[in-house]
């Protein structure tokens, strides 16, 4: 849950995104999902990436210097278990379209 993007968080559940398509009348809705690795070079790659360019970027900005170390750090351990022996990260990672006709 996000105060910042509640929407970008709510919808990654199976037929969620479908589900919001179809009811705002869109008609034969198909849910894609795709996974993919996404690669960074460095713990600081994948934090410009993820919390300073990501849907959490404007609560961010608005830490400390004491919790926004805080926050990398902890962030940082919660992938630890996909970082490479060169320093860099592989993550995994879905994403969900969905295409859809208008009537």
């Amino acid at each position: 849950a996000s105060e910042v993007c509640p929407l970008f968080f709510a919808t990654g559940g199976r037929q969620v995104l479908a589900n919001m398509t179809e009811e705002t009348g869109f008609k034969q809705v198909a849910e894609h999902r795709q996974s993919e690795s996404l690669d960074f070079a460095s713990g600081d790659e994948l934090i410009r990436a993820v919390i300073d360019g990501g849907p959490v970027a404007l609560a961010v900005k608005r830490f400390s210097p004491e919790v926004r170390e805080r926050v990398n750090s902890a962030f940082l351990g919660s992938v630890a278990q996909f970082a490479r022996p060169d320093g860099g990260y592989q993550i995994p990672g879905e994403f969900v379209t969905v295409a859809a006709v208008k009537p």
